[in-house]
């Protein structure tokens, strides 16, 4: 049992936002179809190498948040489960709010490293839909 509990890993980062709570939420929520545009040499690139099939798990709009579970994809590989969660936290008294990132994961074994590649991806991303919705 103790050997399962070592594959089973979290990894959260926070992203400040200028750009309304609302807004980015409803990026990942209903306009997924706009995210190459917004952030176009990662998305693009990273979908060159790999092609990854999510499915919503839960949307919560009141929350801003959004649970994603890849179901299809190269990660699946390395990871028996791989499930990404975004809420977005409006910030008090100002424009703007805080992106924060959850990502669970299942290692297939121990020799598997743990997704900072992906966690990193997820920040830059971030930052990259903010300054395009900033511009809209």
């Amino acid at each position: 049992m103790a050997e399962a509990a070592n594959l089973v890993g979290k990894l959260e980062a926070d992203v400040e936002i200028k750009s309304s709570a609302e807004k980015f939420h409803h990026m990942w929520a209903g306009r997924v179809h706009d995210l190459p545009k917004a952030t176009p040499d990662k998305i693009q690139n990273y979908g060159v190498a790999t092609v990854c099939k999510d499915r919503v798990e839960e949307v919560e709009r009141e929350k801003n948040l959004i649970t994603f579970r890849v179901i299809k994809s190269d990660l699946l590989k390395m990871y028996k489960s791989f499930v990404s969660t975004i809420q977005v936290t409006p910030k008090h008294g100002g424009p703007g709010g805080i992106v924060h990132w959850d990502l669970e994961y299942e290692k297939v074994s121990e020799e598997v490293g743990h997704p900072e590649s992906h966690l990193q991806l997820s920040v830059e991303v971030s930052k990259d839909i903010d300054e395009y919705l900033l511009t809209e």
